[in-house]
């Protein structure tokens, strides 16, 4: 274990600032489905089950990449390179940005990287577009060189976009960590944003514990050499110093099993949506992605409806129309309603059964 943790502290000397991590357990490829978790696919999931349908099981073909979407991943690969490549001036870094991003637009390279394929980009008004945001990513980029030169300069930045995938009891996380820093006697974890978040979202923002059990599960111990995160900031591209970072509460490890638990209710449903299986009625799962049932306690496929922003960015829409005029008649303005009263009757057959054991 010793030489182990010397090489991945070596590793994560390199110019790359990533390290290479032990692998997971063996899965099969139906575990993988149930048991596998990133934060993108546990928000699909709660977001709406067709789409996590025709993502994750039917595998269907995304199309072009929303414009908003590539400008952020091409903006994370900027600002790993601010580290790497050690820019001497606000204005190269902001140089660098332009011609980058052109290299996207012009199809020379992905947004994740030189090495990286192009990909489509579902263009509004492409000439438009692009000018738009070579102009708003020069002063991004001039904002981000401005507060982070002082901790390039430290060389406190350990690990940038390093990938994790770990096992943790029954379940594999995985994703990809923006920035870790080490300073003397703690460590510290950035996630860069597009966007402000409001504080109650902030409050429920599950891609934040999937860090926090990467970093305490394999970070922290092979390493960090121990030393606890005492902080998880999101840093928003585009604010000024005061604006750009914001907070987010560390969860206690109480809060990790509760996490546990609901992960296992996930999978317990995702399980018996694949499998075709009925849930006994003492574990029917509390979440809200699948409340319909048939009559044999089957669970049933169902769209999140009606369509509202969580569509924004879905691949899926004319497959989820299709659902609306095969299942609902086109009468998806009532579908809140339907699902209001299921809901509603559901509550009440709870009722019934809760009354044959009186308190007195």
């Amino acid at each position: 274990m010793a030489h182990t943790m010397k090489t991945y502290r070596r590793r994560a000397r390199r110019k790359s600032f990533r390290v290479k991590l032990p692998p997971c357990r063996p899965m099969s490829e139906q575990e993988r489905l149930i048991y596998e978790w990133s934060y993108s696919k546990f928000s699909v999931f709660l977001n709406c089950p067709l789409q996590f349908w025709m993502k994750y099981v039917l595998r269907v073909p995304e199309g072009p990449q929303p414009v908003i979407r590539v400008v952020g991943q091409a903006l994370h690969r900027h600002a790993r390179r601010f580290f790497e490549d050690r820019f001497q001036s606000a204005q190269t870094f902001a140089d660098a940005w332009v011609g980058y991003w052109l290299g996207v637009v012009k199809g020379e390279h992905g947004p994740d990287g030189f090495n990286h394929k192009p990909v489509p980009i579902a263009w509004a008004d492409p000439e438009k577009e692009e000018q738009h945001w070579i102009g708003r990513g020069v002063l991004y980029s001039k904002d981000f060189f401005t507060r982070n030169i002082d901790l390039r300069e430290h060389r406190v930045v350990r690990l940038q976009e390093q990938d994790f995938r770990i096992d943790w009891g029954q379940f594999r996380l995985t994703g990809k960590i923006d920035r870790l820093d080490e300073h003397d006697d703690h460590a510290t974890l950035t996630d860069y944003k597009m966007r402000r978040y409001p504080a109650y979202e902030l409050d429920m923002l599950d891609q934040a514990m999937f860090y926090i059990i990467a970093y305490r599960q394999v970070f922290q111990p092979h390493i960090f050499h121990g030393k606890e995160l005492n902080a998880v900031r999101l840093e928003t591209f585009g604010t000024w110093r005061e604006n750009a970072y914001q907070q987010v509460t560390i969860p206690d490890r109480a809060e990790e099993e509760m996490f546990y638990e609901t992960l296992t209710r996930a999978s317990t449903d995702l399980w018996a949506l694949v499998n075709g299986k009925a849930l006994p009625q003492e574990t029917q799962s509390r979440l809200s992605t699948y409340p319909r049932r048939n009559s044999n306690g089957l669970p049933v496929l169902w769209p999140r409806l009606p369509r509202d922003k969580h569509c924004e960015y879905c691949d899926f829409i004319p497959q989820c129309i299709d659902w609306v005029r095969q299942h609902l008649n086109n009468r998806e303005p009532n579908a809140r309603f339907e699902l209001l009263q299921h809901r509603a009757a559901e509550r009440r057959a709870s009722m019934a059964t809760q009354e044959e054991f009186p308190l007195f």
